[in-house]
């Protein structure tokens, strides 16, 4: 099992920075609950106002999950800041664009349209797959997240996969629709025709890939900057 934690400390700093001793105490201790774990841990802690820190495989990459929808709504919002997108945009949704469960799966019917704003919201806050692919796809695709990512300074972390990208590779099926468009009934078919041992083991390799990954570093500097901003 590979687990991402991230602490950042966003809270006043205390009355006196920590002193040497206290970091190396906390990098302890952080090593004692990573050799208690069951997993592959890694962890970036910082102080954002004196910009002490602390990690322990703070360079490893690790799979960011749902953690992705973070760097593209930051892309998202820059073009948003730049004039080159607007919140109020609508986008049509297709079946196809739909991703299993989520408030845009359950509210989905023919003709519907939703903000660029309202998909930015369930993305974020309901961690929709639906909503996260729509938005990559408005943004020019994964590419353009990563170029915008560049664009800010913001190195290892990269976006190389849509939601149902995960969800066809990591269930070991390697053909991909190149309009990245697959209703929730052919998904569920076409995963289910995957051996399960294949799955598996598909799932264990696509942890391992650079695919959506990021390091905890990288990931606690975007969330001092946001929280500098």
């Amino acid at each position: 099992m590979l687990a991402l934690v991230l602490l950042p400390l966003l809270a006043a700093p205390p009355a006196a920075p920590p002193d040497d001793a206290r970091l190396r105490t906390l990098k302890e201790e952080i090593v004692r609950i990573a050799d208690d774990s069951d997993g592959t841990l890694g962890a970036s802690i910082v102080e954002v106002a004196s910009g002490r820190s602390v990690s322990y495989q703070g360079g490893v990459r690790f799979p960011m999950a749902s953690v992705f929808k973070l760097p593209v709504a930051v892309v998202l919002l820059k073009r948003v800041d730049a004039g080159a997108l607007k919140l109020d945009e609508k986008l049509p949704i297709e079946r196809g664009d739909l991703r299993p469960r989520g408030p845009v799966f359950e509210r989905w019917k023919p003709g519907l349209s939703l903000t660029i704003g309202e998909l930015l919201d369930d993305m974020m806050v309901a961690s929709d797959g639906s909503a996260a692919d729509l938005l990559v796809r408005r943004l020019g695709g994964t590419k353009a997240v990563r170029e915008g990512l560049s664009a800010l300074g913001l190195s290892g972390i990269d976006v190389n996969a849509t939601e149902l990208e995960v969800s066809l590779l990591s269930s070991g099926v390697t053909e991909i629709p190149e309009s990245l468009r697959m209703t929730p009934e052919a998904l569920k078919e076409r995963v289910g025709k995957v051996p399960a041992g294949k799955r598996m083991k598909a799932e264990r390799a696509f942890e391992k890939s650079p695919r959506n990954a990021a390091t905890p570093e990288a990931l606690s500097r975007l969330l001092v900057r946001l929280e500098k901003k």
